[in-house]
């Protein structure tokens, strides 16, 4: 399945309003747990940056290193 970010913005507008129905162009899914919504967004996410459709920017991380010699 081709997911779109509307797709996207569906699944993010039900688990900010705390309702499990969701629905996809012609479809509804009925989520069982948030746990389980999540789940789904982090795959539609993955989905939609592998396709260049969206990509999400993470923040640069460093870590410092000391050694005594």
């Amino acid at each position: 399945m081709a997911f779109t970010s509307s797709d996207l913005d569906a699944l993010d507008n039900a688990i900010k309003n705390s309702r499990r129905k969701v629905k996809y162009a012609d479809k509804e899914v009925e989520y069982r747990t948030m746990a389980e919504m999540m789940e789904a967004r982090t795959f539609i996410v993955s989905e939609l940056e592998r396709t260049g459709q969206i990509r999400i920017t993470r923040p640069n991380t460093s870590y410092a290193s000391f050694s005594r010699d």
